[in-house]
């Protein structure tokens, strides 16, 4: 047996002694300024037809307040409906106010970028020339009409996405994020549905529409997901073609539980899901995916085919999607259900992550995802690795369990209780024992959650009592 195994804190000298003689006798509170979303908050709606035999057709807007009320799940709903000759449409209009009522409206300074969410079916993406996209001013009410019902419409509009460009953006079905940027300042933004005869009927989900502007930003809000993006692309094959879907994706934001991706029978088709976070992040802040295989056994990198896992800043890549190259750890979380958890450092800022499957053949056909957060948090080496780090002589070094240590971006406090307390005045400790290490945002002075470590701190020994006999001298 080799001794260093039976006690590591002889030196090599003096084990190349004793084993040259044979024998031996051993006596997380601040806030952060930074962007934050400005809804629009005042909406009106414009829907123009025909007038059949006295009854007026035209295209609507249902639940149209749901665009304006603060709630990032409820939507109001286009619709242009199917084969009725002539023109009609249905336009909603959300305007940025200072209280919520148009007698407050805010005149937003052109370049501004306004982002809107909205569901494109997969149905309807060969009549995107029927779906107008634009900024407006002069938002004013109007009364019932022979081809019109009562409502609002802007004197001023600006188009800006329509047809084959809002395509280019979209690519795919599902839920979207647009963003814009007016040439000329603007009061909010509208989206106009128009058909003519249609043999499809045209709809849309309208979410909100939101500016980004200064504002504080609580340590507990900051890296909190508080929105998502889900649908299939075409990926090889044609977007009619596609089987993917999504079920449960708000499961990852709310905590309803997990969310399934699933190409079912096209694995060359792509669905994805992205999570919005609150704020952009810090660099190198760390996202956390927690994966699980809906067959049973154990996932690694190399099964996860067609599997990638980009973040982004709005609609920016922030670098390449990750890969095994990046990820710090994927391991077996504890528990009977095979739960894996991807571990990732990303080098740039970024607001939200997106997890895309298939577009090849051989892609992984499904997947759960438990989670998908971000993090400051002092991430851990694996337990092989930290207990080795953890075991020293006459002293242990804690900020050596940290695999992600940033100084430069971060302070570290180390304590010897799991709240409260003082920290103590270095991280080396000379005593065995269960300690606490908290990382500090030394911009925001937001603290992270404390981490519990075992010290394993190991006495030198003492001087060894020896006994020589049978001595030749010579």
């Amino acid at each position: 047996m080799d001794i260093r195994h039976w006690y590591p804190c002889y030196n090599s000298a003096f084990i190349a002694f004793i084993l040259l003689l044979g024998l031996v006798q051993v006596g997380y509170g601040q806030s952060l300024i930074t962007k934050k979303r400005t809804y629009a908050n005042f909406q009106g709606t414009y829907e123009t037809g025909i007038n059949l035999a006295l009854v007026l057709v035209t295209g609507t807007v249902s639940n149209a307040s749901n665009a304006t009320n603060g709630n990032v799940k409820s939507y109001s709903t286009l619709n242009v409906p199917v084969g009725v000759a002539g023109v009609l449409t249905a336009t909603q209009y959300l305007e940025f106010t200072t209280n919520g009522q148009h007698t407050n409206r805010i005149l937003i300074d052109a370049n501004t970028a306004v982002t809107l969410k909205i569901t494109f079916p997969k149905e309807i993406l060969g009549l995107l020339s029927g779906i107008e996209i634009g900024s407006f001013t002069e938002l004013k009410s109007v009364n019932a009409g022979l081809v019109n019902r009562a409502g609002y419409r802007a004197d001023n509009h600006n188009p800006i996405v329509s047809g084959s460009s809002l395509l280019s953006l979209i690519n795919g079905a599902g839920e979207f994020e647009i963003t814009i940027m007016p040439n000329q300042s603007f009061n909010g933004v509208y989206m106009k549905l128009l058909g003519n005869g249609l043999s499809v009927a045209l709809t849309n989900n309208f979410f909100h529409a939101y500016i980004l502007e200064n504002g504080s930003v609580s340590c507990i809000e900051r890296d909190k997901a508080i929105d998502k993006l889900s649908g299939v692309r075409a990926g090889g094959i044609n977007l009619l073609n596609a089987t993917g879907s999504v079920t449960n994706p708000w499961g990852v934001v709310d905590g309803s539980g997990p969310m399934t991706l699933n190409l079912g029978t096209q694995v060359l088709s792509e669905v994805f899901h992205t999570t919005i976070f609150n704020t952009a992040s810090r660099p190198n802040q760390v996202a956390k995916v927690v994966i699980q295989n809906p067959g049973g056994g154990l996932l690694n990198l190399n099964l996860l085919t067609g599997l990638k896992i980009q973040p982004f800043l709005g609609n920016t890549p922030v670098g390449t999607p990750i890969n095994e190259s990046q990820v710090l750890s994927l391991r077996l979380l504890p528990g009977p259900e095979g739960k894996n958890e991807l571990m990732v450092p990303v080098a740039g800022s970024f607001d939200r992550i997106e997890i895309k499957m298939g577009g090849v053949a051989g892609a992984l056909g499904s997947l759960i995802v438990h989670e998908v957060s971000r993090t400051f948090d002092p991430f851990l080496y694996p337990a092989h690795e930290l207990d080795e780090k953890l075991m020293q002589c006459e002293s242990v070094d804690l900020k050596e369990a940290i695999l992600n240590y940033q100084p430069m971006n971060y302070d570290y406090n180390y304590y010897t209780v799991v709240s409260g307390g003082v920290p103590m005045s270095n991280s080396i400790v000379t005593e065995s024992g269960t300690y606490y290490i908290e990382a500090v945002d030394k911009i925001s002075g937001c603290s992270s959650a404390r981490i519990a470590v075992e010290a394993n701190v190991l006495p030198l020994p003492g001087k060894p009592h020896l006994t020589i006999t049978d001595a030749v001298n010579e």
